[in-house]
């Protein structure tokens, strides 16, 4: 059985130390960093981090039904805190046993990780149970993500601290820096729906929409769903007293493997995505990550997160490549500093470029 030593017993770790703790399990080692496929076409490694909470059980049975699907595997992950490469001390006599301590919270957690298995009938699908020790969770778990090569991670939008229409820190964190795409769920899985699934696809018609809406199509294809494009345009754009016309749906609609539907609204767009999910029964809102830009991470509070803590559906963060960035458009031709003359007048002539001597 895995369990999480301290720095004395480092080499009898099973698993591998990172720079934010120790990961070790009960099914072996860390595995080697694997090759990921783009978007969701590939998928053969699922991780889910838990802490055991209601919203982190239904977030699972999302994983078990992906993992169902695409015939992967699922990695529970469930993290100990503690400080720096000491332990956390309770009392006395767990600081004098720290090995003891930690070895009876691993088997507590195994404990609990098997009883979800068993109660979800989850025993068909491959699982790696997994422990981890860290100053936060996120770090570890972002680190285990980038080492062990995962295709998604599946994690709820908060942990046993509820607050509503708010992401919680973990979640937060985990969606700004995973390597790979996140679902973001806090409702459980529907194995058969009695309609094709609804899936609602926010675009701001710029560059990489094309590549996204391959993406989702794809996705859409799998699931035998059908696909809602949403523009939200600002409210009352006007242009020397016309309305704007609606832009047309992107290219790539009507070469994608589903069917697509093009919708265009007027209004705020965190409350005018959420209207349409609720009004339209969306099954799953799929999201770009602002990492197209040049920036890293995109800000707290940002459209992404507000959308991810108050969704009626999962919310499936998708990183797209870096070929698919948005593109500069070309500086258009600096306009001529000649001044436009009445007719008739003539323009005075360009003074003659100087000769050598």
């Amino acid at each position: 059985m895995g369990y999480l030593p301290d720095r004395k017993t480092r080499r009898h770790l099973n698993g591998r130390p990172c720079s934010h703790g120790y990961i070790g399990g009960i099914n072996g080692s860390l595995p080697r960093r694997q090759t990921r496929g783009g978007g969701m076409q590939q998928i053969r490694t699922i991780l889910h981090p838990t802490d055991f909470s209601p919203g982190a059980e239904a977030a699972y049975t999302q994983a078990v039904a992906l993992a169902r699907r695409y015939g992967a595997e699922v990695h529970l992950l469930h993290a100990v805190a503690s400080f720096g490469c000491s332990h956390v001390c309770t009392s006395d006599e767990v600081a004098r046993e720290p090995d003891l301590y930690y070895r009876q919270l691993w088997t507590a957690a195994d404990r609990e990780m098997q009883a979800m298995i068993a109660r979800h009938e989850a025993t068909d699908v491959p699982h790696r149970r997994l422990h981890a020790r860290g100053l936060l969770p996120a770090p570890v778990i972002l680190e285990y993500a980038q080492q062990a090569g995962v295709d998604l991670i599946v994690i709820a939008p908060f942990g046993s601290h509820y607050q509503p229409h708010m992401l919680g820190s973990v979640a937060a964190e985990v969606l700004r820096g995973a390597p790979c795409p996140v679902l973001i769920s806090q409702h459980a899985a529907i194995e058969a729906p009695p309609a094709p699934m609804q899936i609602l696809l926010p675009v701001d018609l710029s560059q990489p929409t094309e590549a996204l809406v391959h993406t989702t199509a794809a996705l859409a294809h799998r699931f035998h769903a059908e696909v809602d494009l949403l523009y939200v345009m600002d409210p009352e754009w006007h242009v020397g007293g016309h309305e704007v016309i609606p832009p047309e749906a992107p290219p790539g609609c009507a070469t994608a493997d589903a069917r697509i539907r093009f919708h265009v609204v007027q209004g705020q767009p965190s409350r005018e995505i959420l209207s349409f999910a609720r009004s339209h029964h969306t099954d799953l809102i799929v999201l770009a990550s602002p990492a197209l830009s040049r920036t890293k991470y995109f800000p707290a509070g940002s459209l992404t997160e507000h959308i991810a803590s108050a969704a009626p559906c999962p919310v499936l963060v998708l990183r797209m490549p870096t070929h698919a960035a948005v593109r500069r458009p070309e500086k258009a031709a600096a306009p001529s500093r000649r001044p436009i003359l009445p007719p008739g007048v003539p323009s005075r002539p360009d003074p003659a470029p100087l000769q050598p001597a």
